[in-house]
């Protein structure tokens, strides 16, 4: 032990003998020795170095039980927690004990059964993976942002689709194109509850699709000679009801 001290000052050389690896600040290299004991000229310094080291440990770990029990902390949970501690730790961190725990708005509208279908997987991933439920909050914020985004050029590509297509009906009818689409609207009034299909597709901006024109301009001869079989004509009173006659090879109506 007395190698260990040479003229006031701790010997290298035999502290590097004795530590061998723990010498070094950076044992996987071993290029930075220590420098912990440069102050320490004797044997009774480095005990009392060492005793003062254990004692300030003892005080962290005495401390920190401390604080666990007057301020509410909690130890994380390990491999070996109980599930109470498990428990503990996920009510004091703000995980819910089950998906109800989670706020999580719903916007109204068309996308409401989307949303809710999305924020029901959230929650169940949420809940499984331990995630408070503050931040799933913030998080669900900016999915809806994501998510309307979406919907919304969804919609924009579609209704500039459908403009393109009303544009090249316009084109293939040219001059006639009113006429056009006054006859299909005549065929569709004829029906009853017709006005109330004509309203339902304008709510849905497709009244002027091609293939819905193009279905009434179909029809239109069968309708205009009160000839139609799927559908209920307003004057149906003064037909006596649906008209019966049998078809040709083409599948035209005979007379």
């Amino acid at each position: 032990m007395d190698e260990l001290f040479v003229d006031g000052a701790i010997n290298h050389d035999v502290l590097k003998e004795d530590l061998g690896d723990d010498y070094y600040n950076d044992p996987g290299t071993n290029s930075v020795p220590t420098k912990m004991f440069e102050n320490v000229p004797d044997r009774a310094t480095l005990l009392k170095v060492y005793a003062n080291s254990q004692r300030k440990l003892s005080d962290v770990e005495a401390g920190f039980a401390k604080r666990i029990k007057d301020d509410g902390m909690i130890k994380i949970p390990g491999e070996k927690s109980t599930e109470d501690e498990i428990k503990a730790y996920r009510t004091a961190t703000g995980v819910p004990e089950s998906v109800d725990g989670y706020a999580m708005d719903i916007p109204p509208g068309d996308d409401e059964e989307s949303f809710t279908g999305v924020a029901a997987a959230v929650k169940d991933a949420a809940l499984a993976a331990g995630i408070p439920a503050s931040a799933v909050t913030a998080v669900w914020g900016k999915v809806v942002e994501t998510m309307q985004g979406q919907f919304k050029a969804l919609e924009d590509k579609g209704l500039a689709l459908m403009a393109s297509e009303e544009t090249a009906m316009k084109d293939l009818h040219k001059e006639k194109y009113g006429t056009f689409i006054s006859g299909t609207d005549a065929a569709l009034a004829k029906f009853k509850d017709g006005a109330a299909v004509k309203a339902l597709l304008n709510t849905y901006g497709i009244a002027n699709s091609p293939a819905i024109r193009n279905m009434l301009a179909e029809i239109a001869p069968l309708v205009n000679e009160g000839k139609t079989v799927f559908g209920e004509l307003t004057n149906a009173k003064e037909t006596g009801g649906f008209p019966t006659y049998e078809y040709d090879e083409s599948g035209k109506p005979i007379d």
